[in-house]
């Protein structure tokens, strides 16, 4: 940064009836290494951070300051080097190819040796996992007039929430009367099986991280009708 200041000076000759103006301009510069203080500011440091399992993420933690600050990193109270897996930016912390391990407090800190000001900012890291429905089986057998339940089950971080969609009109059941899901254990009920049930139906679980879904037929079996038979006798060599 710089200031500057100008000065104007006059020259005038002996007094006369011709007067002469002389005029010159002197400028002064001052440079100032840092004109404007700035106390340690975070500008993108959020609190709460969640990367995806086996992503590369960068820890966001970038500071403002004049003078400029310098910046470590602590892991659960240890000092993180650049090197390996951690590598230290100007926007925050890489951490390539995120492990569930990778889960803790974090701090950032910042510093700013001329001055000796220092402030820190505690980041908690929680690793999130896509979800992975467990497979199911090909087909599903249900009876006609009876009640059915399955179990979807599948692993996630946060827990997943479930659905089960009808693919032949892409509906979710929960729509569909006699149809219900509990969307936190996945689990299938239908109150009465009809034979417009017969279909495919995919289990789908959902979680910040992603998507995951498995898909099976619904095989309706039709109870046997009994019909109903009359005892008739007849006389002999007649027609009945």
């Amino acid at each position: 940064g710089i200031n500057s200041r100008a000065a104007m000076i006059s020259f005038e000759s002996e007094p006369s009836q011709n007067r002469t103006l002389l005029t010159t301009t002197i400028s002064r510069s001052l440079s100032l290494p840092y004109p404007f203080p700035v106390a340690i500011t975070w500008k993108d440091a959020p609190e709460d951070q969640r990367p995806i399992l086996g992503d590369d993420y960068i820890v966001r933690c970038e500071v403002t300051a004049n003078p400029p600050a310098t910046v470590d990193w602590l892991r659960n109270g240890d000092p993180i080097k650049s090197s390996g897996r951690y590598v230290i930016e100007n926007r925050g912390l890489l951490i390539r190819n995120v492990s569930e391990s990778d889960d803790g407090l974090y701090t950032c800190r910042a510093a700013v040796i001329s001055t000796g000001e220092l402030a820190k900012r505690v980041i908690r890291v929680e690793v999130q996992i896509k979800p992975e429905v467990q497979k199911l089986p090909l087909v599903l057998d249900a009876v006609e007039g009876q009640s059915f339940s399955y179990l979807c089950n599948a692993t996630g971080k946060p827990v997943p929430e479930f659905q089960w969609i009808k693919k032949s009109t892409q509906q979710n059941v929960v729509d569909i009367d006699r149809f219900s899901v509990n969307a936190l254990t996945g689990q299938l009920d239908i109150s009465r099986v009809e034979q417009d049930d017969h279909d495919t139906y995919s289990c789908v679980a959902k979680n910040a991280a992603g998507i995951s879904e498995s898909t099976t037929k619904l095989n309706v079996l039709i109870r046997p009708k009994i019909l109903e038979f009359m005892n008739i006798t007849v006389p002999e060599d007649s027609d009945a």
